[in-house]
């Protein structure tokens, strides 16, 4: 589901082009989602969150309100989002927390060694 926005907010709540919301994903109001976001079965996003491009929410995450998820980022499932989390790291756990750099996900996307080991 999608919620508009509301008037507090400016009006607006912005998904943008190729994402992959699946099964009872939720994204509410005032909410902005670049692009290529997966957010996975269940996974929510509560008012006023900001969600980088590429960025990857796990199944059953909950993310609070004014939180922002960094570009490249992979948050595991069944992960409670509490703070900003910064870009190019996996964070998990509840609070999710960042524990290292998004190797795989920065490989996939055409990252050089030497801009991941920069990183």
């Amino acid at each position: 589901t999608i919620h508009r926005g509301t008037v507090q907010g400016g009006g607006l709540t912005k998904v943008g082009s190729d994402n992959l919301l699946m099964l009872n994903a939720h994204i509410a109001h005032d909410c902005t989602v670049g692009n290529r976001c997966i957010l996975a079965n269940n996974a929510t996003l509560a008012g006023h969150v900001s969600v980088d491009d590429f960025a990857i929410i796990g199944g059953m995450t909950a993310v609070h309100q004014f939180c922002i998820i960094g570009a490249h980022v992979m948050v595991g499932g069944c992960s409670g989002v509490a703070q900003d989390v910064p870009p190019y790291v996996i964070a998990q756990g509840n609070h999710a927390t960042p524990f290292g750099v998004n190797i795989e996900g920065l490989k996939r996307r055409g990252f050089s060694r030497e801009a991941i080991t920069a990183i």
